[in-house]
């Protein structure tokens, strides 16, 4: 074996390992991090990996000056060079927070890096193809992330495309079909940036087919996708958080609520004073959300399955600073300063007596019909019946849901009825979700303030602490931004322009073109695989306009890999073996 094509296929092998660690661990494998005594900042694996991998490629490079054309060599080196010399200005002049920013604009080399290591890898897309197949089943089963889970499905479905033998291809689509009708309900309850992409790839996928397949007139699989769409949309309708779909659809209450916090703001502005933060690199992440994990096999053992999702527990700090109405009725109490609040049954129709301050408050019981005895100075309160008869017991602040074990199937049936019914409910009120959107809102508006106010037509440095305004008038996210000393924006692309401006327009102006480029060809050249490429793009895509993505290296490194793993694809179909392709 040729030395280059051992280290590309070394260089490629880290790389789609770290991807699925990443897939099962997320950001506490992410974490995993060195201290050196001459940095001031942490050396995360990460940043390892790519600095292995940079080895690797320069020693490729090395060897072969003809990999890259002289042109595309210019471009790569000036690039490297300004996100070099913009770091390096950015930590002189304001911090180690520039070396963060920073990997928003070199985790892109791993699109260059991969390329060039596929390409010179000699594997055949089959052979990468059934390797992330076996990944994506042993993930499934043993429980992953659901930002992951698409990934690794369409690399499922690209393996079965490449079945030659027809009985052994509808087998797999048939094992496919069960795995996504496992999956289903669940899927639907991740994040609403999920939900959202989920959707569109959905729509990417029917369309693109559908162009497909009436140039071929295939009436057959045309109807089949219809189907499919159909079925999408109505477990959509079923399974998703009905709270969460009404703020994206109905735009007049986050319209109001905006209106409304703009007029706060404007009120507030002229006796603002900013506070002055000390802005840290990162934070560990100390709990992370259950509802994301995503593990198909335990549903086929679990009878009551709406106990499958579960909230984040949520620390003591962020339970101190739970917001409680100002006129509280009988649904809940008003709590003491530092005291936990103890969620209370909304039917409860009969009044007490308020608990006096340092006085435990118990848990009232939701299937019990005692006689009302008015509590005393000093003595614990007794439990207070409810008019209601909820179909199960809600889990109280901090309490595990325990999942019930199946009997027989008659009853995992019931199950999944169960599940179809509760599976609407949110543990976020549609007011909550309109003032999450709202949040995202009030900080792009504010970076675009900063930046005309300015003039930054060329961006902000990377060691730069983004801060929003409105959000410290207003008093949200306090934890995150008095924490950090700094906010994220919650949109990669508008992140991009912040710190780079016109040139970051430019950027993504050059990412969107590579991407339309990759479509038409797809479509001319008729490949179903490429379709299929494409959609994980669009995943991520639509993800990192609404959450924390390409900054993150767990996402940013799949999503870049991805990247420069559809455009060789692209290359073998269309015939362009150029060198500097990437």
């Amino acid at each position: 074996m040729r030395i280059d094509v051992f280290l590309s296929r070394l260089g490629l092998g880290a790389i789609a390992f770290y991807c699925l660690l990443s897939s099962i661990y997320y950001s506490s494998f992410a974490e995993l991090h060195v201290d050196i005594a001459a940095l001031p900042f942490p050396f995360f694996i990460s940043e390892i990996l790519l600095l292995f991998c940079f080895f690797i490629f320069v020693i490729l490079l090395s060897k072969d000056r003809e990999m890259l054309s002289k042109s595309m060599a210019i471009l790569l080196g000036s690039y490297f060079l300004w996100v070099v010399g913009k770091t390096l200005t950015g930590y002189i002049g304001e911090g180690a927070l520039s070396f963060r920013n920073a990997a928003l604009f070199y985790y892109p080399l791993t699109g260059v890096i991969t390329y060039v290591f596929y390409r010179r890898a000699r594997l055949s897309l089959n052979v990468l193809m059934a390797a992330g197949s076996f990944a994506g089943i042993v993930i499934l089963c043993r429980g992953m992330f659901i930002w992951y889970w698409l990934t690794f499905g369409l690399i499922f479905a690209m393996a079965l495309l490449n079945i030659r033998r027809s009985w052994l291809r509808w087998l797999g689509w048939g094992s496919c079909l069960i795995l996504v009708v496992n999956s289903l309900p669940f899927l639907y309850r991740g994040p609403r940036a999920h939900v959202l992409a989920m959707v569109c790839v959905a729509l990417f996928l029917f369309f693109y087919y559908a162009f497909l397949w009436v140039k071929r007139r295939d009436i057959l699989r045309l109807g089949i996708a219809t189907g499919m769409v159909v079925v999408f949309v109505a477990g959509l309708m079923i399974f998703a958080d009905h709270n969460k779909l009404s703020s994206v659809i109905s735009w007049d209450g986050v319209r109001s609520k905006f209106r409304e916090c703009a007029q706060q703001i404007e009120v507030r502005r002229t006796s603002f004073i900013q506070k002055s933060l000390t802005v840290h690199l990162f934070h560990p992440n100390e709990t992370l959300p259950v509802v994301d994990r995503c593990a198909w096999w335990q549903w086929s053992c679990k009878a009551n399955l709406g106990s499958k999702i579960a909230v984040r527990q949520p620390l003591q700090s962020e339970v101190s600073r739970v917001p409680v109405p100002v006129n509280s009725t009988p649904t809940g109490k008003l709590s003491q300063v530092g005291e936990p609040r103890v969620p209370v049954p909304v039917n409860s129709t009969l009044t007490g007596k308020s608990s006096q301050v340092g006085e435990p408050r118990v848990p009232v019981p939701v299937n019990s019909t005692p006689a009302w005895k008015p509590s005393q100075v000093g003595e614990p309160r007794v439990p207070v019946p409810v008019n209601s008869t909820p179909e199960r017991k809600p889990s109280q602040v901090g309490e595990p849901r325990v999942p019930v074990p199946v009997k027989s199937l008659q009853e995992g049936f019931k199950g999944m009825m169960q599940l179809s019914r509760d599976a609407g409910q949110s543990d976020r009120t549609l007011d909550l979700n309109q003032n999450n959107i709202v949040f995202r809102l009030l900080v792009w508006r504010d970076m675009k303030d900063e930046m005309i106010r300015e003039k930054a037509w060329w961006g902000f440095g990377f060691g730069h602490p983004q801060r929003s305004p409105s959000l410290e008038i207003l008093n949200w996210a306090t934890s995150e931004w008095s924490r950090d000393g700094w906010i994220a924006p919650h949109n990669s692309f508008f992140h991009v322009i912040y710190r780079a401006g016109i040139l970051g327009v430019f950027f993504i102006g050059i990412f969107f073109f590579l991407v339309v480029r990759m479509v038409r060809d797809f479509q001319r050249l008729r490949s179903s695989v490429g379709g299929l490429l494409v959609g994980g793009l669009v995943y991520w895509i639509v993800a990192a306009n609404f959450s924390v993505t390409l900054e993150f290296p767990y996402n940013a490194i799949l999503f870049w890999g991805w990247f420069g793993v559809t455009m060789v694809y692209r290359d073998q179909l269309t015939g362009q073996q150029g060198q500097g392709e990437a």
